[in-house]
């Protein structure tokens, strides 16, 4: 997903200055496991042409328990304002079963304007 955020004078001001645009693009990785299966883990990522004013990234891991019902079953939040950011969720497996699980990116930010977005993974199975 890609997102442009300007940032302008307000209506009325003295001199006009161009607008700053940033682009961004989210990317959500696909969960995994290691340490034996032990552990499920995810990342997000975000990269911008430029750092923002004010940024949040939320990496959430999802496991579907079937009926349509969905878990958050780890999630990680980054107030870090940097242009290439990766963030990390995890959480412990103690389950012994097959679930598919998918990672979902929520990004907020601030540069002359709000603006927010999301992206999902594919979904895997996993036995945890």
């Amino acid at each position: 997903m890609t997102a442009t955020m300007s940032s302008a004078e307000p209506a009325g001001a003295a001199a006009i200055r161009p607008s700053h645009a940033i682009y961004c693009d989210l990317s959500a990785d696909v969960p995994y496991q290691y340490y034996r299966g032990t552990i499920v883990s995810s990342i997000g990522r975000v990269v911008c042409t430029t750092a923002p004013d004010v940024m949040q990234t939320t990496v959430i891991i999802w496991r579907y328990d079937g009926g349509g019902r969905y878990t958050a079953i780890a999630h990680k939040t980054s107030n870090q304002v940097a242009s290439d950011l990766y963030v990390i969720a995890q959480v412990g497996c103690d389950y012994n079963r097959a679930f598919p699980m998918h990672t979902q990116v929520k990004f907020t930010a601030f540069h002359g304007n709000w603006w927010s977005d999301e992206v999902n993974s594919q979904t895997v199975t996993m036995y945890c």
